[in-house]
């Protein structure tokens, strides 16, 4: 889970994909204006007004999934489906990621989308849960920047093993 206020503000300028660092490649081979938002999106929260007409459905935590990899059940893809305001918003999706471009700033956006368009959102009950299991270090980047680490690295009477 993420912080969905941090989340809406998320922005970026250049981009070193992971296998280029492991290279010794620091700059970006993309950083010139191919890579930047041909819209000018300002961050996250701006890409989703103007370009999907969509917000985050839950104002307090967002269900996030880095690295294009997460599962859904096919009976949830068809329920958001049938919901003409979903349906457009895939669309519109479809057709940011479609564009004839090598690496761009929607890519990002987009991926910051899926789990919380695709997700149930939380509701305030179990965004308290959530919230109480969250570890209280700002040792991670990850927490310095709005993520939750919730269930998983919480308190060890509500996870599955002991971390």
């Amino acid at each position: 889970y993420h912080d969905t206020n941090t989340l809406n503000s998320f922005k970026i300028d250049e981009y070193v994909r992971v296998g280029d660092i492991n290279k010794g490649i620091k700059k970006d081979r993309y950083d010139d204006t191919s890579f930047k938002s041909i819209n000018g999106y300002k961050h996250l929260q701006n890409f989703h007004r103007q370009a999907l007409n969509w917000t985050f459905p839950n104002n307090n935590l967002t269900q996030v999934c880095y690295g294009g990899t997460f599962a859904i059940p096919a009976s949830r893809i068809i329920l958001l489906s049938n919901n003409p305001n979903e349906r457009q918003t895939f669309k519109l999706m479809e057709e940011s990621l479609t564009r004839n471009t090598t690496s761009s700033v929607e890519e990002h956006y987009i991926e910051r989308t899926w789990a919380g368009i695709l997700a149930n959102s939380l509701n305030e009950k179990d965004v308290a849960l959530v919230r109480g299991m969250q570890r209280k270090t700002k040792n991670s980047i990850s927490l310095r920047y709005g993520g939750v680490w919730g269930a998983l690295f919480g308190q060890n009477r509500l996870t599955c093993s002991k971390i």
